[in-house]
């Protein structure tokens, strides 16, 4: 039999699983076993991949199976008089499998010895997906509550079963007996719920992205991936095996405390300098991510207020070819130097000239440097509360809110709640193009929720293979190649609703890594932060796609 499948946005999903894309539809042919195509061991509808569950902007398009020749799980799909034949359901959990995990691939490989490894670096893909590998027979992509329902999969007591998403990936086997019914997961069993992989031991094929995280004073980004729950055997040096490896800070900027491990892990190894690592693309390059966690002083990322500065010109040369280059980077507060504009500045008859973005024009409406112990530095002062707004104008910000809420961290769609000391930094996404996306802020008008901002606390935008910046309303994915998100929260925050502060283990904040980390539950900004690293993780995709491919290939 012959089925046509429209083709959505650039191919959606349909490329990760058909391997072609040609025109607004495609003849998709099924052969029997004996060659032929239709009738035989296969009934009509049989395989395929069903749309992302729960309203999600990421959507898959219907692509027929592999033929049962290779004796895989793609023969043990029963005839079913229903359209849906058998299926698998559940939810996608992070790590430590407490909180949904939105735009994951789960699916059904034919051959799961044949999942091949995951390399690390973005190497020549530009932050895109390749084919996922082991020949899937069906699959789908988790919706913003991490729900997910996999159609016309094969039956049997164990079936393999892979959720990935960029280079996080696990695969476990469940109970799939109910043929053409329903088999759904449960949650609770840390080994036969769907969720990410605590490390590259935790399940088969297990899969981590490698991350390089420049320490700071200002913030422990280090302490969201323990809570999270990547274990803490994935943190070491670089010249060890983690999947994680973290740098210092430079002290002007605000070092880590600490700056070294636990006694127990690593030997106790101080982290490496984060000035040396940034500066050298051979070294950066390595990484899947960079993040750059808050050092705390303001002033020392101002190259108008602090010359030379420790972010050099080159060093930022680095981080865009980088991206350029497939990279993705997490920026937190002070660092918006690493993108923004600086305009000149008088002091004392000296005027210091502007400094201009390295990306070659600003993508957001930033606001001067201020030192943070003035009174104005605060969009959220210490001890107060704000409700921000989400932006649900492109359809990955309707599905971030309507995660919020799934996860907890908001009791109203388009709302998330904001604990002081929350700081100023950026204003506002642009009207003229190039422009950021914006995903948090606070309006400028409480009578005009969704118009202007006063602060934004989220933004994202991404680069091409040639380093020129996509416009947050492109729909235009050629060469799109890098991701940078920034944000003013952090994982420190006022918030100790859920745990203490990272920052307050004892007096001279001083506790090594991991036991720096408090323990407790995600705070709600914690858990924007966590969307965010893994919406970071995955393939690259445009914000504003009218089709919302969700992923580009």
């Amino acid at each position: 039999m012959i089925r046509r499948a429209k083709h959505l946005g650039a191919c959606a999903f349909a490329l990760a699983f058909s391997g072609a894309c040609a025109g607004s539809t495609a003849d998709v042919g099924m052969k029997d076993s004996s060659g032929g195509t239709g009738g035989g061991a296969y009934p009509s509808g049989f395989g395929g991949f069903a749309s992302g569950s729960g309203g999600s902007a990421i959507t898959t398009t219907f692509v027929l199976p592999p033929p049962c020749t290779s004796g895989g799980y793609s023969c043990m799909v029963p005839k079913c008089s229903n359209a849906a034949g058998t299926t698998i359901s559940g939810k996608v959990y992070d790590p430590s499998g407490k909180n949904p995990v939105y735009g994951a691939l789960v699916y059904v490989p034919d051959q799961p010895d044949a999942l091949a490894a995951i390399s690390a670096g973005p190497g020549n893909l530009c932050g895109r997906c390749s084919q996922p590998s082991g020949n899937p027979v069906s699959g789908t992509v988790s919706g913003p509550d991490g729900s997910f329902v996999i159609e016309r999969a094969p039956s049997a007591r164990q079936i393999p079963v892979v959720v990935q998403l960029g280079k996080w990936r696990r695969m476990t086997f469940v109970d799939a007996s109910r043929s053409c019914a329903d088999n759904p997961i449960p949650d609770g069993d840390p080994d036969t719920m769907i969720r990410l992989p605590r490390s590259r031991g935790d399940g088969q094929k297990a899969a981590l992205p490698h991350i390089a995280i420049a320490a700071g004073a200002g913030d422990r980004v280090q302490c969201l991936l323990r809570r999270m729950g990547v274990d803490a055997t994935e943190f070491s040096n670089p010249d060890g095996s983690g999947a994680v490896n973290i740098f210092n800070q430079p002290a002007a900027l605000g070092a880590d405390p600490s700056g070294r491990y636990d006694a127990s892990l690593n030997s106790g190894a101080t982290f490496p300098d984060a000035a040396t690592f940034w500066s050298d693309i051979n070294q950066v390059a390595k990484y899947d991510m960079v993040v750059l966690a808050c050092g705390g002083n303001a002033t020392a990322t101002d190259p108008t207020r602090t010359t030379p500065n420790p972010i050099t010109d080159a060093a930022k040369s680095t981080m865009v070819k980088y991206l350029s280059n497939g990279g993705r980077v997490l920026a937190e507060h002070y660092h918006s130097a690493w993108v923004r504009s600086f305009p000149a500045r008088n002091n004392q008859q000296v005027t210091t000239p502007a400094v201009p973005s390295p990306l070659g024009a600003d993508v957001a409406s930033w606001y001067p440097t201020v030192d943070a112990t003035d009174p104005t530095s605060s969009a959220v002062p210490v001890g107060s509360s704000v409700v921000g707004q989400v932006d649900t104008s492109f359809p990955k910000g309707k599905d971030f809110a309507a995660w919020l809420v799934a996860a907890g961290a908001a009791s109203v769609v388009g709302t998330f709640p904001l604990k002081g000391d929350v700081k100023r930094t950026a204003i506002d996404h642009l009207a003229t193009a190039p422009s950021a996306q914006r995903w948090i802020y606070q309006p400028s008008s409480a009578a005009n929720p969704q118009g202007a901002a006063e602060f934004s606390h989220f933004l994202s935008f991404n680069l091409t293979s040639g380093g020129q910046l996509v416009d947050r309303r492109s729909t235009d994915s050629t060469n799109l190649c890098g991701r940078f998100l920034y944000t003013g929260l952090h994982v420190s925050s006022g918030d100790t609703s859920t745990h203490a502060s990272d920052l307050a283990d004892d007096g001279s904040k001083a506790l090594p890594f991991p036991s720096c980390c408090a323990r407790g539950e995600l705070n709600p900004q914690e858990k924007a932060i966590a969307f965010m690293l893994f919406d970071l993780s995955s393939c690259l995709s445009l914000d504003a796609d009218p089709a919302a491919t969700g992923v580009v290939f």
